[in-house]
């Protein structure tokens, strides 16, 4: 079979995500896009044989998202029971407020 790009580009991904090197991904998903749309209709049978692989890849990324996710919770377990706080000079407990709100995701 010759050299796919495409192919060997999300054979990087799922190794990457294995790796757990996320800081190249970005670049990568840029890379694998711009593959995708320099697809044809003709490629059906390129598609067919890559869809094994696809299927695979995808459920590397849902285990690492499902990982970030479990992290995150059992960081806002662990934090949320004792907050971090300052003590003033007469030994009385405040808590630590952030000087900003946190930033929402639209």
């Amino acid at each position: 079979m010759p050299h796919d790009p495409l192919q060997t580009a999300l054979d990087d991904l799922r190794a990457r995500l294995i790796a757990g090197d996320y800081a190249t991904l970005p670049a990568l998903a840029e890379r694998i896009e711009g593959l995708m749309l320099g697809l044809r209709r003709s490629d059906a049978a390129r598609l067919r044989r890559m869809r094994a692989q696809t299927i695979q890849t995808a459920a590397c990324v849902d285990a690492a998202r499902n990982g970030f996710r479990a992290a995150r919770r059992r960081i806002e377990e662990a934090t949320g029971r004792a907050p971090l706080g300052t003590y003033d000079s007469a030994g009385t407990r405040a808590p630590l407020v952030p000087s900003m709100p946190p930033a929402r995701r639209v």
